[in-house]
């Protein structure tokens, strides 16, 4: 039986934001409610694969290296999955919105590098925004508000 791929936003979904923007520290971030709960209780890497898309303009206004990121989008799959993930499972795009590559959401090259890494051919992307669920259609992967996954959670 194959795996399914999830592929999660961050910002908004997974944790919060600081009023409008990312994390930009690690004492910055908070997990949403219900986030922890849910998916605590999937077998990670046996029943499903998790993975994490997430803007990240921060990094390209200068205000948070790639590399701090990063890690703290890795220390959040790890909080909230209780279960340590290959750190090629976390893509963030570092460019800002004006800038044209093909790794900002709405455009698919991050869910398509994770289908790519993961080897599969199906996924869903859980998100936040229109940018999320454009993204999604773009790559051809199904997708689910963050309300309607974490219906616990307050948006």
């Amino acid at each position: 039986m194959a795996q399914k791929l999830f592929i999660f936003d961050a910002d908004g979904t997974l944790r919060a934001d600081c009023g409008g923007r990312p994390p930009l520290q690690p004492a910055e971030q908070v997990i949403l409610p219900g986030v922890r709960e849910k998916l605590s209780g999937i077998d990670w890497g046996q029943d499903a694969l998790f993975a994490i898309a997430s803007n990240q303009a921060s990094v390209g206004r200068g205000l948070v290296t790639a590399e701090l990121a990063h890690q703290m989008l890795f220390d959040l799959a790890t909080e909230v999955t209780g279960f340590c993930h290959a750190g090629e499972a976390i893509r963030l795009c570092p460019h800002l919105p004006r800038e044209k590559c093909q790794c900002r959401k709405p455009r698919p090259g991050m869910l398509l590098e994770l289908k790519a890494f993961f080897n599969v051919k199906t996924a869903v992307f859980i998100g936040d925004a229109e940018t999320d669920r454009l993204a999604a259609y773009r790559a051809g992967v199904e997708f689910i508000w963050a309300k309607d996954y974490f219906p616990i959670a307050t948006f």
